[in-house]
């Protein structure tokens, strides 16, 4: 699927609601959907500082304004689109956006205190496993509810054990838990995380007036090859080449793709944050997009209800630490550009003391943050 078309379907999911204030024009609106459930809106009296410093910045290091990142462009620095109703920040979810407007279907049940214990499949057609329903647990015990589809939807920790137990995975697992392999599905259910760590910067005093914005209004999407000098790029290939055995074959050369072919590697969202004192910081929450570490999640027995083994392997890839100190390195190159180098005061986050990329990760290793 090429992202033309996965951007197809998401629009049927959304409502766009391209109210805007002077920050946010230029919307490609054949871009968005205007009937799904989700509503997709923009900040409302955002501060002049993105209009006046942020963006002429990023232009300024060369890198493209994108005013709509929905239109298959999404690179550079571009304006946060939210998951919220316009002005309120409410964010829909499932009850609201869901539950509620269709909860008068008679062909919608929801089940609750049911805890889903594996999938049940068809006979194998053509040595492929077909869904045909689930199995789960109330007070009364296992209940079997038959369906045409399935779709699991069960969270990081909880979809993994019910493949698992529904046998799919890894055989070696799998044989572990007594568990039949169901046909020739062998995926090997992983956990994965982007890395992200706050870099702060302090603003001249009166530089800039704060506006009401609560989330980053802007978001700028930058290939390693706009972060990483020429060095630094042959380092990154040098450890990139190292594959670990907990990624897989198909995993690896997507990742290998995604950063040769020039896709956003990093996501560095711009905020204000203002002091108890009046003063203002620059906030740059900044992001490893794709990492190389893999870690896992199993189940400790055919119990569903037993709790999973966690094991995230953060860090386990050389790669992805490394980068996260160039991505940090890289703010350093955006404040010393201008128009926003003549308000920058000093580094407050991680510190000029802190330079090299030994030192960064030194740092970063006990600091940073996933998600």
């Amino acid at each position: 699927m090429v992202l033309g078309q996965l951007l197809q379907i998401l629009q049927k999911k959304r409502t766009f609601l391209p109210e805007t204030d002077e920050l946010t024009g230029g919307q490609d609106l054949s871009a968005h959907g205007y009937d799904g459930p989700i509503a997709v809106s923009y900040g409302f009296n955002v501060s002049s500082f993105f209009k006046d410093y942020a963006i002429p910045t990023v232009e300024a290091l060369g890198e493209v304004i994108n005013e709509d990142n929905s239109d298959e462009t999404p690179i550079g620095g571009t304006f946060q689109q939210l998951s919220v109703f316009p002005g309120t920040y409410n964010r829909p979810y499932s009850a609201n956006s869901y539950l509620w407007p269709n909860q008068d279907r008679k062909n919608l049940h929801v089940f609750t205190d049911s805890l889903i214990s594996r999938i049940l499949w068809n006979d194998a057609e053509d040595d492929l496993a077909t869904a045909n329903g689930v199995e789960y647990i109330t007070a009364n015990g296992a209940e079997v509810l038959n369906a045409k589809n399935v779709i699991l939807s069960a969270g990081a920790l909880h979809s993994p054990k019910v493949l698992e137990l529904s046998g799919v995975g890894d055989p070696a697992i799998l044989e572990s838990l007594s568990t039949e392999t169901s046909r020739q599905i062998f995926a090997k259910p992983y956990t994965e995380t982007e890395l992200d760590v706050n870099v702060f910067y302090a603003l001249k005093n009166d530089s800039v007036t704060i506006g009401s914005e609560t989330n980053a209004p802007l978001i700028d999407l930058v290939p390693g090859q706009q972060v990483l000098s020429e060095e630094d790029l042959q380092i990154s290939a040098q450890l990139r080449a190292n594959k670990s055995d907990d990624l897989s074959d198909a995993q690896y050369a997507a990742l290998q793709k995604f950063f040769e072919d020039g896709f956003a590697q990093t996501e560095i969202n711009w905020s204000l944050v203002q002091q108890e004192d009046g003063s203002v910081k620059l906030d740059f929450y900044a992001t490893d997009l794709h990492t190389y570490s893999r870690g896992y999640v199993h189940p400790n027995s055919s119990d569903p209800t037993a709790k999973v083994t966690i094991d995230p392997k953060y860090l386990s890839a050389e790669h992805d630490l490394w980068y996260l100190s160039r991505a940090v390195a890289y703010t350093r190159n955006i404040t010393s550009t201008e128009p926003l180098g003549s308000i920058i005061d000093s580094e407050v986050t991680p510190g000029v003391n802190y330079s090299s990329p030994e030192d960064l990760q030194e740092l970063l290793r006990p600091n940073f943050i996933t998600m």
